[in-house]
């Protein structure tokens, strides 16, 4: 293999999602370039008091990531209801305090719930499940509060 076919290899990949994690590219004993591309996260969506929820499960091997988020809403702009921005803005500052559950708007204005978590123990449904369970407990308070100010998300 010539020198420069790993490196078209890498370049490639890079046009798609490529995935690469620490160590991942690496010379090999031959002194070629191998790249090991790691799995892509387990995920899944389920329903829960009205909003989708969706969770990444990324399994390693001393510790294991969940994530958690959810579309709560829209923020509606200053011209739609200048009050219910401002009461939105307000139930967002307060969140910041949070340990396990976040609340963050995006470019669109939309308000996610997100939850990232570390597993250092045994990965088992037991262990994932009081992840996402602490997200959305640690949440839900200020999910109440969003229902009134926030636009809904369509679910289709």
């Amino acid at each position: 293999m010539s020198t420069a076919e790993p490196l078209r290899r890498l370049a490639s990949m890079t046009s798609g999602n490529l995935r690469l994690a620490l160590n991942s590219v690496h010379i090999g004993s031959s002194g070629d370039l191998e790249i090991e591309i790691p799995p892509r996260p387990s995920e899944w969506r389920f329903r829960y008091a009205g909003l989708v929820y969706t969770v990444a499960l990324d399994p390693g091997e001393e510790s294991s990531s969940v994530q958690v988020k959810a579309r709560v809403g829209t923020l509606p702009y200053s011209a739609e209801s200048a009050e219910s921005r401002r009461v939105g803005l307000a139930i967002l500052r307060h969140a910041r305090t949070l340990s396990a559950a976040r609340f963050v708007v995006d470019r669109h204005q939309s308000v996610w719930m997100t939850g990232n978590a570390v597993v250092q123990d045994t990965l088992t449904p037991e262990t994932v499940m009081v992840e996402i369970l602490r997200v959305i407990q640690e949440g839900r308070p200020y999910l109440r509060l969003f229902q009134e100010v926030l636009v809904p998300h369509a679910r289709h």
